[in-house]
């Protein structure tokens, strides 16, 4: 499974999904969590308080949504 493929099969735009690996974005982090049969937080654990909600930050976050051609 690719994150393009990943990414199409959710909804998103292509290689939407990619973001997650270089920033916070719970929404992806969770389709890639359930993709792996794991929860976001056994993948990016500095991401996510012990009780499994996501660590505010300050950035902008990445909405994914496809643009209209």
């Amino acid at each position: 499974m690719s994150f393009r493929r990943l990414s199409r099969l959710n909804d998103y735009a292509d290689d939407s999904l990619r973001v997650a690996l270089r920033r916070s974005w719970p929404k992806a982090e969770k389709v890639i969590a359930r993709f792996l049969g794991v929860t976001p937080q056994t993948i990016w654990p500095s991401r996510y308080h012990a009780d499994g909600a996501p660590k505010k930050d300050s950035g902008p976050r990445h909405t994914g949504a496809r643009r209209a051609a």
